[in-house]
Order: structure tokens, then C-alpha cells, then sequence
């Protein structure tokens, strides 16, 4: 059991756990997921490797 899981047990936080391969289950975030890779991740100009680069990138297209 992963540090997430012992915490969620230790507060009393039940866990939800969704079977694989099934996004209709988990609509929202697969469509979250969607719009960032179209919108975001496709951005031409934002070829960072790290998250520093990223958030540097980023903060020159402001």
C-alpha cells in the first residue's frame, strides 16, 4: 500500500477505485484530460522538458 492509500486509511477516507480501460466511469477528467493535451501539451512554441522550463516558458508568454 502506497503513502496516498496509508493516509487516506489512517483519516478515515474512503477510496474509490475505478476499473481500468473504462473512461466512460471517469468522464470529466478524461475530458480534462482531452482539452489539455488539444489546447496545451499542442502549444508549438512550448517545448519545455522539465516543469522549471515549463513554468519559465510560460511565464515569457505572459
Amino acid at each position: 500500500m502506497g503513502e496516498f492509500e496509508k493516509a487516506c486509511q489512517e483519516l478515515e477516507i474512503p477510496l474509490m477505485v475505478l476499473p481500468p480501460k473504462k473512461p466512460a466511469y471517469n468522464g470529466g477528467v478524461e475530458r480534462g484530460n482531452r482539452t489539455f493535451r488539444e489546447e496545451f501539451y499542442a502549444l508549438p512554441w512550448l517545448r519545455a522538458d522539465s516543469v522549471g522550463a515549463m513554468r519559465y516558458e510560460l511565464k515569457l508568454a505572459l
